[in-house]
């Protein structure tokens, strides 16, 4: 009569750490790259706006000089 030994032991398969340094550190490195390129994307943004807004401002006071010297042309009598 034979008999089997089993050596097979699950404890000492490898096993993947999901929480692992180098995981943890990849994952970090790309929640800053993210959120470089969200702050870059924004800046550009507002930068682009506030020209747009000075623009937009002397225009604005180009018009109101000019309604001045029109509104004092056609005074009422």
């Amino acid at each position: 009569m034979s008999q089997q030994i089993n050596l097979f032991n699950p404890l000492f398969l490898k096993t993947k750490k999901v929480f692992a340094a180098q995981t943890m550190l990849q994952s970090l490195g790309l929640l800053l790259l993210g959120a470089g390129a969200l702050g870059y994307f924004g800046s550009t943004s507002v930068a682009r706006l506030e020209e747009e807004a000075a623009a937009g401002a002397a225009v604005l006071a180009r018009e109101q000089a000019r309604q001045l010297v029109v509104a004092g042309s056609f005074a009422p009598r």
